[in-house]
């Protein structure tokens, strides 16, 4: 909506006749999911990215690395398991 505002005060500005269009409810529903899509295409590249900084864990650095080590560490931890009973959703 931000960019459609100031699409129209530019061209009001040079006096170009506009005709404004108020979206209703299923517009903005299609324009809010598309913006979602984006910000999680946006998110996973940018986790790739964190990703791919994080360093390669070969024999010598496993052992000697804090990063590794902490990797290492976080690949034993064991969660439990809960079985989740939902009550009332009927």
């Amino acid at each position: 909506m931000k960019t459609d505002a100031i699409n129209l005060v530019r061209q009001a500005r040079s006096g170009e006749p506009t005709a404004a269009r108020v979206p209703d409810i299923a517009d903005e529903a299609k324009r809010d999911v598309v913006r979602a899509r984006e910000d999680a295409v946006r998110e996973q590249r940018n986790a790739r990215h964190r990703l791919k900084v994080l360093p390669s864990c070969n024999a010598y650095a496993a052992a000697h690395s804090v990063a590794c080590l902490f990797l290492a560490s976080l690949h034993r931890l064991a969660f439990a398991t809960y079985d989740v009973v939902l009550i009332g959703l009927t």
